[in-house]
């Protein structure tokens, strides 16, 4: 009874953990960019670049979770302007759910709080910067995004930015 009992019990690596991202794009010199921030290397998935976000915490909205990870992480206030479809991706070390949201900046200047370092990046770098295997094909529909906007147009018309401006 004891063997079932265990078997029964959940698996933390098969339990899964939401976690937010926030997508703050803006129109800089060089285009249309992402802010991007780069892991510490005493973390998991350390050395990677990452969009800013994290774990969505009890009471929380995806949204809400957001835009706080966004401040803790860097400083900045951002409004999110629209949510894209979840990704699940299976880690060794457990299953993640990523809720990613298109952000734009409200106020503050972006500080490394809790990352190494933190960039702007254009459409043409994304493919050469190395994230987390769960972003790969968040990375090919963001890199999609800011090439459209810098072309002006996209899926919901000309206006490349529908707060902008």
């Amino acid at each position: 009874m004891a063997q079932n009992l265990m078997q029964n019990r959940e698996n933390p690596i098969d339990s899964m953990v939401n976690v937010s991202l926030a997508l703050v794009l803006e129109r800089r010199s060089g285009g249309w960019s992402v802010l991007v921030s780069k892991r510490k290397a005493d973390v998991v998935l350390g050395g990677y670049w990452e969009l800013p976000g994290g774990k969505l915490e009890r009471g929380e909205s995806l949204a809400q979770c957001a835009q706080r990870e966004v401040l803790e992480e860097l400083g900045l206030v951002v409004d999110v302007v629209e949510a894209w479809p979840s990704i699940e991706h299976q880690y060794p070390h457990g299953r993640v759910r990523l809720h990613p949201h298109l952000c734009r900046r409200v106020s503050g200047e972006p500080t490394n709080q809790a990352v190494a370092k933190h960039c702007w990046l254009t459409a043409d770098v994304i493919d050469s910067t190395r994230f987390p295997p769960a972003n790969v094909g968040l990375m090919v529909r963001l890199r999609e995004r800011l090439s459209e906007l810098d072309q002006g147009v996209h899926e919901h018309g000309t206006n490349a930015w529908p707060t902008d401006e």
